[in-house]
């Protein structure tokens, strides 16, 4: 496997987003590439395990620094702050990432891999750039509370007072209910049953920081936003598209909201959509103890949609 990185100016015309993609060895002609949205609080090195099986498939695997995280900060009071416009950067800044993979990689297919809070911005995406995909994969899906919606006039405005401030009071509402169906001596039990796993989060500087009150007032108008924009409206009703998730992930209600999502599709007549929940298994598919069947079977899927959906 080789690695690559780069960077490009964010839509905020303001930072960089270092860039990194991993690729086939020399002589292997790509099949296709895997570009990774990853979730909240993560960073674009992190996915480097995953490049490696992937890549020896001959995929290339790519991904990006949002906004706030990885090495796009400059500074540590950057973690989790995305600005005024967030949500419009983070899909904006994730279609020029797909654009700089097509210029360097023209006739090759790229599927479109969205985890948790990235699942969000990779279907907001489809709503205006579908087009530029030949797939996608939904994994970690993000249920919405009903309780959130009202409550968004309270968060614009504590926003506005407090927006550059790790939120350590949204943090506990958000994210402290997750663990109650697991280990309550961890913070972080929802993400994986892989113990080792979640200690190695723990351990990370760079992940499971506290987002801003921006940070979520960002993540939540995302996730209202998806909700209300039927985000699938523009696809073509034989795209090929996967939602994901383990049985047991908190963050998706504990499968129903990839269920709902795969229901949705399908009633508004979606011929190719695909729903695999995997028993036992939470938040992080990628970090859990069958990641390597939970590669495999993207990898299958990918190329059993090749031929699909020709751009």
């Amino acid at each position: 496997m080789k690695t690559e990185v780069n960077s490009f100016l964010s839509s905020d015309g303001k930072h960089r987003l270092p860039t990194v993609t991993w690729l086939p060895e020399t002589g292997v002609k790509p099949k296709a590439i895997l570009q990774i949205v990853y979730g909240m609080a993560e960073y674009a090195q992190r996915y480097e395990p995953v490049a490696e099986y992937f890549t020896s498939q001959g995929f290339i695997v790519a991904t990006h620094d949002h906004l706030g995280h990885g090495g796009a900060v400059r500074s540590d009071k950057e973690y989790g702050y995305f600005g005024p416009k967030g949500a419009e950067h983070l899909i904006a800044d994730t279609y020029a990432r797909t654009q700089q993979l097509q210029d360097h990689y023209p006739n090759t297919p790229i599927y479109l891999l969205g985890h948790s809070m990235g699942s969000i911005i990779a279907a907001l995406y489809m709503a205006q750039h579908w087009y530029a995909v030949h797939g996608l994969i939904l994994m970690g899906s993000v249920y919405l509370p009903p309780i959130l919606p009202p409550l968004m006039p309270l968060i614009r405005l504590k926003a506005r007072i407090t927006g550059r401030q790790p939120d350590r009071l949204l943090n506990a509402a958000a994210f402290g209910p997750y663990s109650r169906r697991f280990d309550h001596h961890d913070f972080f039990s929802w993400l994986s049953s892989d113990a080792d796993s979640v200690a190695r989060y723990e351990a990370d500087p760079k992940l499971g920081f506290t987002f801003t009150t921006n940070g979520f007032l960002t993540l939540f108008t995302l996730l209202t936003d998806q909700e209300k924009m039927q985000w699938y409206r523009q696809l073509p009703k034989d795209f090929p598209i996967l939602v994901t998730s383990g049985q047991l992930d908190a963050v998706g209600d504990f499968g129903k909201e990839p269920k709902t999502i795969a229901e949705n599709l399908t009633h508004d007549g979606f011929v190719n959509v695909l729903e695999k929940q995997w028993p036992d298994l939470r938040h992080e598919l990628f970090f859990e103890k069958d990641k390597p069947a939970v590669e495999a079977y993207l990898a299958n899927w990918m190329l059993a949609n090749l031929g699909n959906h020709p751009l």
